[in-house]
């Protein structure tokens, strides 16, 4: 290459450059990005964790309250609320998570499909209640479903306070489940 008249190379001129700025990072500075780094991605997981858990939820309120129309809708037409299904056998009159709910004729549909848990941590739990203390099976008037309690388990847990005012002696908690989240007919 020919030398300007200051002596200004473009080869002079790298070569002086690459001395000035060494190549690479030194060990502290990769370990504070590092860190950096592995901050920030913490504080988002723990965010995006507990917004699914809120969304979760969300669909689980959304899912009972879906569930107690169709019963009111059940209700209106046949009298009483319909029954609970404790086999997997779908049967018309009859609530079922996962499956139709249909009056007893079949020919009526109030849900395509009783939704399911998002996650399924536990499936939401339908008991159907008599007036009367006999049990319910809508056979006799003395033995229609005159209420309900309808439970499902949110992630993230209510307060004490909320939780107890919610169970009452018509609408206990279930024994032996983790069942946090009640509804009862309007």
């Amino acid at each position: 290459m020919k030398m300007t008249k200051n002596g200004f190379t473009l080869i002079n001129f790298l070569r002086k450059t690459i001395k000035a700025c060494p190549m690479g990072f030194t060990l502290i500075e990769l370990l504070v990005a590092l860190s950096i780094i592995a901050v920030l991605s913490t504080i988002a997981l723990l965010t995006f964790r507990e917004v699914m858990q809120g969304a979760r939820d969300g669909k689980r309120q959304t899912d009972l309250k879906q569930i107690q129309s169709a019963a009111e809708q059940y209700r209106a037409d046949a009298g009483f609320y319909p029954t609970r299904q404790a086999s997997g056998i779908c049967a018309n009159g009859r609530l079922q998570i996962g499956c139709p709910l249909k009056n007893l004729a079949g020919d009526k549909t109030y849900l395509n499909l009783v939704p399911k848990d998002p996650k399924g941590i536990s499936e939401y739990y339908y008991d159907a209640k008599p007036g009367s203390p006999t049990a319910c099976d809508n056979t006799t008037p003395s033995t229609r479903c005159s209420t309900y309690c309808l439970y499902a388990t949110l992630e993230k847990i209510p307060s004490t306070a909320q939780q107890t005012a919610q169970f009452t002696t018509d609408c206990p908690s279930p024994m032996l489940s983790n069942y946090n989240y009640l509804v009862t007919p309007p």
